[in-house]
């Protein structure tokens, strides 16, 4: 019978007790009000970081729709450069692969361990730099 009971009450609202002209039971109604949980704002937004850099370079269709938002940049180490049908082909140590689409001059020094640093373009596509090397390339992401 208690477990009807208590199944059948439910919380006040703040618009419900907002009414109450006496102050002890006003304030007696609002502290029956269930507080959430709080947030870690800290975390939540470090989370949120590392959400749209896994995403960073995907095509908007890819990606999960609360995820369409990206990182302005993504830096990682080069694991492997190959050769692929249309141009060099890079692994980076975050998973990403890319392609690079331009005939610059940077391809020809990249090699395992450096540091390369992706943006988006002023009008579209990605850029591609490394530390430490002058130049950028155009490319676009596989995986």
């Amino acid at each position: 019978m208690a477990v009807q009971g208590a199944a059948a009450w439910a919380a006040p609202t703040v618009e419900e007790c907002r009414v109450i002209p006496d102050r002890e039971k006003r304030l007696d109604c609002y502290d029956q009000i269930p507080v959430a949980t709080p947030v870690n704002p800290a975390q939540a937004a470090t989370d949120r970081q590392a959400e749209q850099e896994r995403n960073f370079g995907l095509a908007e269709s890819a990606k999960p729709q609360e995820e369409r938002a990206e990182a302005a940049e993504v830096t990682a180490k080069i694991v492997s450069v190959r050769d692929g049908r249309s141009g060099k082909i890079i692994e980076l140590d975050n998973g990403h692969e890319w392609q690079i689409t331009s005939n610059g001059n940077l391809q020809r020094w990249l090699k395992p361990d450096q540091v390369a640093t992706i943006k988006r373009g002023m009008l579209s596509g990605y850029r591609l730099t490394i530390e430490g090397v002058t130049g950028s390339e155009t490319l676009r992401r596989l995986q």
